[in-house]
């Protein structure tokens, strides 16, 4: 193959992945996931990981503005998923945290997701986990590098799958 052809698998690998990030969350019941988008699901995850959070930090975190992360995050308000609370320590603070219920229905769809990746790792040996691992970080870290990449979301999808298959 040809490094154009190989870009081209890349690029639409990447594209299922996103794909692949969605489905857990858009499974569940109870909720109307059926319009979440990816970058709805991404800002869920990470704030299942980091807890509650400024605007600020979740915009960094994403890497965009924060007028996109508030759009996001309205969106996600209205929905149920995502509550503004006062910041104890600091009143004029608000942060952005799950809601409660959305807090549970995140962890399983990340349990399901580490499951289904770890059942496809199972049929691959040492070596090949770690030429996988090892070639996620290299592409996470050469797409962090560049700019103009179209696909926003790959980047950062690229730099946090090594850190979930080492975690397996």
């Amino acid at each position: 193959m040809s490094p154009e052809d190989d870009a081209l698998a890349v690029v639409k690998a990447l594209v299922s992945l996103r794909r692949s990030w969605q489905s857990p969350l858009a499974t569940q019941v109870g909720k109307p996931q059926s319009n979440l988008r990816l970058g709805q699901v991404h800002l869920l995850l990470h704030l299942a990981e980091m807890g509650p959070t400024t605007m600020g930090e979740l915009a960094g975190r994403l890497r965009v503005s924060c007028s996109t992360a508030t759009e996001v995050v309205d969106r996600l308000v209205s929905q149920g998923w995502v509550e503004r609370v006062a910041d104890a320590r600091d009143r004029r603070r608000v942060l952005v945290q799950l809601a409660p219920d959305a807090h549970d229905i995140v962890q399983r769809a990340v349990e399901h997701k580490r499951e289904e990746v770890l059942s496809v790792l199972r049929q691959l040996d040492q070596r090949e986990r770690s030429g996988l691992v090892r070639g996620l970080h290299l592409l996470g870290k050469a797409l962090s590098a560049g700019t103009g990449f179209w696909l926003t979301d790959a980047v950062p999808l690229a730099q946090e799958l090594p850190v979930v298959l080492l975690a397996l």
